[in-house]
């Protein structure tokens, strides 16, 4: 038996997808790794998410975004830096994604622009087998990805980091790491419109932990202030944006506050959706096809702009089981269902 292993490699969270022969997941793990600590803490997240596969013979695939992290002086360095960590880890028998296909770890570290953020792009290829046009919604703790597909083909403008978000293909916004303050300077608190603090005292996940609507274990880094993740914490943070303490106020005002920012942040996604579909040239009736953690919104976006919605889990049929949900790590899947050699079972 050989484990066929997609890696994706983000500057918050290694991901790690392994099917065996017949494209069925066997194994799936996503692992804190903060890269702006060091790089220790991938090293360990590797170490960690191997010791969980069975002792097969293994072929491995990585992806990656990690190389914008600020531990690198430049995205050239931390591509060169992850594809050695990830050489350590798994061996030399790896192959590296970049835009132009799967690359040996000697040709990623000389060509670096191919293999930065490529993950985007694995995902969407991997999609177009199953979809004409539509449009690839994916977002996750601290991105949003918007990737059109035309004919089968992902049809991005940009594929830069910096030109998928002067395209809006890329918004720094996500349901897990977003600072509050990213989202909205202004709101209402107890029927009033306020300021809002310029400080990290509430990410995103505080908002949704509140509306219910965070997927478990989607959020696996400390809080904003080191506190734990029950609803009254979270609570108790988004009172700090707005300069006071969650007792000052009923529960019903921190819940509208967490509503408001919600919208705040899905109007941003929307009008981004909007300007990808019209230049790709996507029609009403492209439906929007949903992964990542923050999948949720992707169905509200879905119900305001009136477009059909499919979740990514619809590509994979009887790959997965309940415990087996992979949509969070979409890159990760497409790079191992690319090295099976039995990609076609479905």
């Amino acid at each position: 038996m050989t484990h066929h292993i997609g890696w994706d490699i983000g500057g918050a969270h290694l991901k790690m997808v392994a099917l065996d022969d017949r494209g069925r997941v066997v194994r799936l793990q996503q692992l804190p790794a903060p890269l702006w600590q060091g790089l220790d803490t991938l090293v360990q997240a590797f170490t960690t998410a191997l010791e969980t596969l069975p002792a097969d013979s293994r072929e491995h695939a990585v992806t990656m975004t990690g190389e914008l992290a600020d531990c690198f002086p430049d995205r050239a360095s931390g591509v060169c830096a992850l594809v050695d960590a990830a050489v350590e880890r798994l061996g030399t028998d790896i192959r590296i994604y970049s835009t132009a296909g799967l690359l040996e770890p000697a040709a990623a570290r000389v060509q670096p622009a191919g293999v930065a953020s490529a993950n985007w792009h694995a995902s969407a290829a991997w999609l177009g087998r199953y979809y004409q046009d539509a449009l690839l919604l994916d977002i996750g703790s601290t991105t949003t990805d918007i990737i059109p597909i035309r004919a089968g083909q992902p049809a991005s403008r940009g594929y830069t980091d910096r030109q998928r978000m002067q395209y809006d293909e890329l918004v720094y916004s996500g349901v897990v790491r977003t600072p509050v303050m990213a989202v909205a300077q202004y709101a209402p608190v107890a029927g009033v419109d306020q300021h809002l603090a310029a400080e990290t005292f509430a990410v995103m996940a505080d908002v949704y932990r509140l509306l219910e609507q965070l997927p478990a274990d989607a959020d696996q880094h400390p809080t904003a202030d080191g506190g734990d993740q029950s609803v009254a914490a979270s609570a108790r943070r988004l009172a700090r944006m707005a300069g006071t303490d969650m007792q000052d106020c009923d529960m019903s005002v921190w819940l509208e506050l967490a509503d408001h920012l919600g919208q705040r942040q899905t109007d941003v996604l929307v009008r981004a959706l909007e300007r990808v579909a019209i230049a790709a040239g996507l029609d009403a009736q492209a439906p929007l096809v949903g992964a990542g953690c923050g999948r949720f919104l992707v169905r509200t976006i879905a119900c305001i702009t009136e477009r059909p919605y499919h979740d990514a889990l619809e590509t994979m049929n009887d790959r997965l089981d309940q415990q087996h949900q992979t949509t969070d790590m979409l890159p990760a899947f497409a790079l191992a269902d690319g090295l099976c050699k039995h990609a076609d079972v479905t």
